[in-house]
């Protein structure tokens, strides 16, 4: 009997991973004005350990991070920041 969800290897096909549930926040950052700003603040948390994805508006500096908290935390992404002279409002 198989198991839901769960594909043996007996046929050649590996196994899948379920699809993880990501982290959502949003933060204001000084820094997130200007096109080399953005770019440099992007490529920085896109760098880190359990980053999925940044959303950066640049009306008002607010920035969505989704990320793998089994990864990285909150606490270590806004430390991170702070590290690098990123300013949180």
């Amino acid at each position: 009997m198989h198991k839901v969800g769960i594909l043996d290897n007996h046929d050649g096909i590996e196994p899948y991973e379920r699809k993880k549930k990501m982290a959502h926040n949003t933060l204001f950052i000084k820094e997130a004005h200007g096109h080399h700003n953005i770019q440099m603040l992007e490529a920085f948390l896109m760098n880190l350990p359990g980053i999925e994805r940044v959303l950066v508006d640049t009306d008002d500096g607010e920035i969505k991070v989704e990320f793998d908290e089994e990864e990285i935390q909150l606490t270590h992404i806004v430390q991170q920041l702070e590290t690098s002279n990123f300013h949180i409002e």
